[in-house]
């Protein structure tokens, strides 16, 4: 398989995909946030796919607006309290 382009945005991969000229990856919130008639999406199932992600902020700020997202984020991380309780390790 070939990758001819990459679309980084929605309402320029659904019309596409809408004509049969591709296929495309994203998260559930944005399938449902857009409903076209005649686009079909389905989860993926076992094993489900993981997507490495990042958080990126300023190193000296320290507004509790910024550190206290970013300290539930290391939490979630430390705990793997954001895996589906078959995945939790240890």
């Amino acid at each position: 398989m070939t990758i001819h382009r990459k679309i980084s945005r929605l309402d320029r991969l659904l019309p596409l995909v809408l004509t049969g000229s591709a296929i495309g990856l994203t998260i559930i919130s944005a399938a449902a946030a857009r409903p076209f008639v005649g686009i079909v999406d389905r989860p993926f199932t076992d094993p489900s796919p993981y997507a490495d992600h990042r958080i990126v902020w300023r190193r000296d700020n320290t507004n509790p607006a910024v550190t206290a997202p970013i300290d539930i984020v290391r939490e979630l991380r430390d705990t793997a309290a954001f895996l589906p309780p078959d995945d939790h390790v240890g």
